[in-house]
């Protein structure tokens, strides 16, 4: 698969331009556009740490899906790609009106894999707190009982989500609020070394608990309330509650100090 720098598009292996802008494409994914013959990639909406995310087309079911890839080293360990299958089809069975719904995943050509899911139009909740800044108490708890419920859901059935953020919660037009990505930040538990993992965790340590920064493997749900409460407390005041120079400095504070004092 080919894609376009400039408008994002995504094209098959033989295309050489883009037919929107004349841009020279750029190679991607190995192989063809269409995944497993069911999704169709049209364009790139992001890049992030574990791999890329591609608005698609559900050519089974004729409706509008995300598909979000992950890096194959990832799968270095053998038995990574079996517990990532084993989540997908748990979470396939998941189903809650506060959470994005996951369709399917599989593995991809280059070693990584894919998860195929729910497309989700409105903005991030990072989006929300950067253009309006401090939240109001009311819209504040109607966000966090939303994902409160899609939590205590998720943690019924034995799933944890490992990454709640703001980058993963899309506020609707509605004003319902949607938690994505359950299933992805387990794949980074199978990398090669702790030194990689923290590199992963760079961008969401501030909201990662004290369990799951001195033994990932064993956390339980209480880990995503810890994640919820850090994400209410910055949508209150636009701020994070714990904050030092360097990552381990931050780490040293999340796992023995008191988070600074709540003031709205």
């Amino acid at each position: 698969m080919k894609e376009c720098s400039t408008c994002a598009g995504c094209f098959d292996d033989q295309a050489q331009f883009c037919p929107t802008d004349g841009n020279r494409l750029v190679d991607t994914l190995p192989g063809s556009r269409i995944l497993d013959g069911r999704w169709q990639i049209e364009r790139v909406i992001g890049v992030g740490r574990h791999g890329s995310i591609y608005e698609a087309t559900d050519l089974a079911e004729s409706r509008p899906a995300f598909v979000k890839t992950l890096l194959p080293t990832l799968f270095r360990d053998p038995s990574a790609l079996q517990m990532f299958n084993y989540d997908v089809e748990r979470l396939r069975e998941f189903s809650h009106s506060n959470a994005g719904t996951v369709y399917a995943g599989g593995q991809l050509a280059n070693g990584g894999a894919y998860l195929a899911g729910e497309f989700i139009a409105g903005p991030l909740l990072r989006t929300v707190i950067e253009e309006d800044g401090m939240l109001t108490v009311a819209r504040a708890v109607r966000i966090a009982i939303g994902l409160a419920d899609a939590l205590a859901a998720a943690h019924a059935k034995g799933l944890l989500h490992r990454d709640v953020k703001p980058d993963n919660i899309f506020i609707l037009r509605n004003g319902i609020v949607k938690l994505t990505d359950f299933g992805i930040a387990r794949a980074a538990e199978f990398e090669e070394s702790n030194l990689t993992k923290t590199g992963i965790m760079m961008g969401t340590l501030n909201y990662v608990s004290p369990e799951q920064l001195q033994d990932a493997k064993s956390v339980d749900h209480r880990t995503d309330i810890f994640s919820l409460g850090i994400v209410c407390y910055e949508a209150l005041s636009g701020s994070m509650p714990f904050t030092a120079d360097g990552i381990a400095a931050t780490i040293v504070k999340i796992i023995s100090q008191e988070e600074r004092p709540l003031h709205i």
